[in-house]
Protein backbone atom coordinates (compact mmCIF):
# COMPACT_ATOMS: atom_id res chain seq x y z
CA UNK A 1 0.00 0.00 0.00
CA UNK A 2 1.43 3.49 -1.33
CA UNK A 3 1.18 6.66 1.33
CA UNK A 4 2.51 10.00 0.70
CA UNK A 5 5.12 11.46 3.73
CA UNK A 6 6.32 14.79 3.90
CA UNK A 7 10.16 15.42 4.39
CA UNK A 8 11.21 18.80 5.13
CA UNK A 9 14.96 19.56 3.93
CA UNK A 10 17.22 22.32 5.39
CA UNK A 11 18.84 24.75 2.22
CA UNK A 12 22.61 26.10 2.35
CA UNK A 13 24.31 28.08 0.55
CA UNK A 14 28.08 27.15 -0.72
CA UNK A 15 29.73 28.46 2.29
CA UNK A 16 27.73 26.63 4.66
CA UNK A 17 25.36 28.96 5.50
CA UNK A 18 21.72 28.21 6.39
CA UNK A 19 19.39 29.99 3.97
CA UNK A 20 15.50 28.45 4.57
CA UNK A 21 13.72 25.10 4.52
CA UNK A 22 11.74 23.33 1.64
CA UNK A 23 9.18 20.72 2.57
CA UNK A 24 8.50 17.48 -0.33
CA UNK A 25 6.35 14.90 -0.60
CA UNK A 26 7.44 11.27 -1.50
CA UNK A 27 5.03 8.43 -2.15
CA UNK A 28 6.40 5.60 -0.28
CA UNK A 29 5.25 1.79 0.94
CA UNK A 30 3.67 1.97 4.04
CA UNK A 31 5.45 -1.61 4.94
CA UNK A 32 8.86 -1.91 4.28
CA UNK A 33 10.21 -1.75 0.54
CA UNK A 34 13.54 -3.90 1.03
CA UNK A 35 12.32 -6.21 -1.07
CA UNK A 36 11.94 -3.49 -3.85
CA UNK A 37 15.77 -2.44 -2.83
CA UNK A 38 16.93 -5.71 -3.26
CA UNK A 39 15.23 -6.64 -6.81
CA UNK A 40 16.73 -3.00 -8.35
CA UNK A 41 20.53 -3.74 -6.29
CA UNK A 42 20.20 -7.11 -7.73
CA UNK A 43 19.71 -6.20 -11.78
CA UNK A 44 22.56 -3.58 -10.84
CA UNK A 45 25.04 -6.43 -10.04
CA UNK A 46 23.86 -8.09 -13.07
CA UNK A 47 24.10 -5.78 -15.84
CA UNK A 48 27.54 -4.68 -14.09
CA UNK A 49 29.00 -8.18 -14.39
CA UNK A 50 30.52 -9.14 -17.78
CA UNK A 51 29.85 -12.58 -18.49
CA UNK A 52 32.84 -13.39 -21.28
CA UNK A 53 34.24 -16.86 -20.21
CA UNK A 54 34.21 -18.77 -23.42
CA UNK A 55 35.23 -22.63 -23.72
CA UNK A 56 35.79 -24.33 -27.52
CA UNK A 57 33.43 -27.47 -28.45
CA UNK A 58 34.94 -30.28 -30.54
CA UNK A 59 33.71 -28.64 -33.61
CA UNK A 60 35.38 -25.43 -32.44
CA UNK A 61 38.90 -26.66 -32.00
CA UNK A 62 41.52 -26.62 -34.75
CA UNK A 63 43.18 -29.90 -36.22
CA UNK A 64 41.75 -33.24 -35.57
CA UNK A 65 39.72 -34.28 -38.83
CA UNK A 66 41.29 -37.19 -39.38
CA UNK A 67 40.95 -40.53 -37.46
CA UNK A 68 43.80 -41.22 -34.74
CA UNK A 69 43.85 -44.86 -35.30
CA UNK A 70 41.55 -47.57 -37.55
CA UNK A 71 39.29 -48.83 -35.72
CA UNK A 72 40.21 -52.55 -34.87
CA UNK A 73 43.19 -54.17 -34.42
CA UNK A 74 45.38 -52.61 -32.30
CA UNK A 75 43.88 -53.10 -28.58
CA UNK A 76 42.81 -49.45 -28.37
CA UNK A 77 39.47 -48.08 -27.63
CA UNK A 78 37.92 -46.79 -30.39
CA UNK A 79 38.51 -42.99 -31.10
CA UNK A 80 37.32 -40.63 -34.04
CA UNK A 81 39.12 -37.27 -33.28
CA UNK A 82 41.64 -35.78 -31.36
CA UNK A 83 38.96 -32.69 -30.89
CA UNK A 84 37.06 -35.28 -28.67
CA UNK A 85 35.97 -33.84 -24.81
CA UNK A 86 37.60 -37.11 -23.41
CA UNK A 87 41.18 -35.81 -25.15
CA UNK A 88 43.25 -33.81 -23.63
CA UNK A 89 43.48 -30.21 -25.75
CA UNK A 90 39.94 -31.40 -26.96
CA UNK A 91 36.82 -29.41 -26.44
CA UNK A 92 35.12 -28.93 -23.94
CA UNK A 93 31.49 -30.31 -23.40
CA UNK A 94 28.64 -27.43 -21.79
CA UNK A 95 31.52 -25.01 -21.10
CA UNK A 96 30.65 -21.47 -20.17
CA UNK A 97 29.81 -19.22 -23.65
CA UNK A 98 29.44 -15.35 -23.52
CA UNK A 99 25.83 -14.51 -22.86
CA UNK A 100 23.84 -11.04 -21.85
CA UNK A 101 22.22 -11.19 -18.01
CA UNK A 102 18.61 -9.41 -18.53
CA UNK A 103 16.34 -8.63 -15.19
CA UNK A 104 13.31 -6.19 -16.30
CA UNK A 105 12.17 -3.99 -13.73
CA UNK A 106 8.69 -1.87 -13.73
CA UNK A 107 9.98 1.58 -14.17
CA UNK A 108 7.07 2.43 -11.36
CA UNK A 109 9.16 0.20 -9.04
CA UNK A 110 12.62 1.92 -9.83
CA UNK A 111 11.75 5.47 -9.07
CA UNK A 112 9.88 3.73 -5.96
CA UNK A 113 13.05 2.26 -4.74
CA UNK A 114 14.43 5.36 -5.29
CA UNK A 115 12.16 7.34 -3.38
CA UNK A 116 12.41 4.80 -0.64
CA UNK A 117 15.98 5.11 -0.23
CA UNK A 118 15.80 9.04 -0.25
CA UNK A 119 13.04 8.63 2.58
CA UNK A 120 15.77 6.33 4.47
CA UNK A 121 18.63 8.26 4.02
CA UNK A 122 16.54 11.68 4.92
CA UNK A 123 18.84 13.11 7.53
CA UNK A 124 21.88 12.52 5.94
CA UNK A 125 21.26 14.57 2.85
CA UNK A 126 22.55 18.53 2.20
CA UNK A 127 20.41 20.17 -0.64
CA UNK A 128 23.18 23.39 -1.71
CA UNK A 129 21.71 25.78 -3.17
CA UNK A 130 23.10 27.86 -6.51
CA UNK A 131 25.35 24.51 -6.50
CA UNK A 132 24.85 24.31 -10.54
CA UNK A 133 25.61 28.18 -10.88
CA UNK A 134 28.97 28.85 -9.54
CA UNK A 135 31.93 28.88 -12.44
CA UNK A 136 34.18 25.82 -11.16
CA UNK A 137 37.90 25.60 -11.70
CA UNK A 138 39.39 22.27 -12.25
CA UNK A 139 41.70 22.94 -8.25
CA UNK A 140 41.20 20.19 -6.47
CA UNK A 141 41.85 22.20 -3.13
CA UNK A 142 38.83 24.52 -3.84
CA UNK A 143 36.13 21.56 -4.22
CA UNK A 144 37.88 20.07 -0.97
CA UNK A 145 37.13 24.04 0.70
CA UNK A 146 33.78 23.41 -0.37
CA UNK A 147 32.76 20.04 1.55
CA UNK A 148 35.03 21.32 4.52
CA UNK A 149 32.29 23.97 4.54
CA UNK A 150 29.47 20.99 5.55
CA UNK A 151 31.63 19.60 8.09
CA UNK A 152 32.07 16.39 6.07
CA UNK A 153 34.55 13.40 6.69
CA UNK A 154 36.65 13.15 3.72
CA UNK A 155 37.75 9.87 4.47
CA UNK A 156 33.71 8.30 4.58
CA UNK A 157 32.18 7.74 1.45
CA UNK A 158 30.32 11.12 -0.32
CA UNK A 159 27.83 11.43 -3.23
CA UNK A 160 27.04 14.42 -5.06
CA UNK A 161 24.10 14.55 -6.97
CA UNK A 162 23.43 17.11 -9.71
CA UNK A 163 20.84 18.07 -12.53
CA UNK A 164 23.24 18.33 -15.07
CA UNK A 165 26.42 17.49 -15.59
CA UNK A 166 29.69 19.89 -14.44
CA UNK A 167 33.01 18.65 -16.44
CA UNK A 168 34.94 20.87 -14.48
CA UNK A 169 33.77 20.22 -11.19
CA UNK A 170 33.74 16.29 -11.79
CA UNK A 171 37.61 16.75 -12.46
CA UNK A 172 38.42 18.67 -9.91
CA UNK A 173 36.98 15.89 -7.36
CA UNK A 174 38.17 12.76 -9.19
CA UNK A 175 41.89 13.04 -7.07
CA UNK A 176 39.00 12.81 -4.28
CA UNK A 177 39.11 8.76 -3.61
CA UNK A 178 36.07 8.69 -1.33
CA UNK A 179 33.78 11.55 -3.04
CA UNK A 180 31.50 10.64 -6.35
CA UNK A 181 29.72 12.66 -8.32
CA UNK A 182 26.44 11.65 -10.53
CA UNK A 183 23.40 13.28 -12.14
CA UNK A 184 20.39 12.27 -10.96
CA UNK A 185 19.20 11.20 -14.09
CA UNK A 186 21.73 8.22 -13.86
CA UNK A 187 21.26 8.14 -10.18
CA UNK A 188 20.73 4.27 -9.12
CA UNK A 189 20.20 2.50 -6.07
CA UNK A 190 23.57 1.25 -5.81
CA UNK A 191 24.85 4.87 -5.38
CA UNK A 192 22.11 5.41 -2.26
CA UNK A 193 22.94 2.29 -0.71
CA UNK A 194 27.20 2.58 -0.78
CA UNK A 195 27.20 6.42 0.08
CA UNK A 196 26.48 7.56 3.80
CA UNK A 197 26.98 11.46 2.92
CA UNK A 198 25.07 12.89 0.19
CA UNK A 199 25.16 16.49 -1.09
CA UNK A 200 22.30 17.56 -3.36
CA UNK A 201 21.91 20.79 -5.69
CA UNK A 202 18.11 21.93 -5.18
CA UNK A 203 17.00 21.63 -8.56
CA UNK A 204 18.22 18.29 -8.23
CA UNK A 205 15.79 18.12 -5.49
CA UNK A 206 13.30 19.57 -7.80
CA UNK A 207 13.91 16.38 -10.05
CA UNK A 208 12.86 14.11 -6.97
CA UNK A 209 9.74 15.76 -6.09
CA UNK A 210 8.73 15.07 -10.58
CA UNK A 211 9.55 11.75 -10.20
Amino acid sequence: MLITKEIKFNIFDIYGTWLTSKNIKLTILSKTGNYLIFENYLRFLKLKKNYLASTKTRKEVKGGGRKPWKQKGLGKARAGSIRSPLWRGGGVTFGPKPKKISLKINKKEKKLALKILFYNRKNNIIIIKDFENQSYSIKTKKSLNLLTNFNIDINKKILIILSKNLINFKLSVKNLKNVKVVSFLNLNVSNLLKYKQILMSLSSLNLLTNI
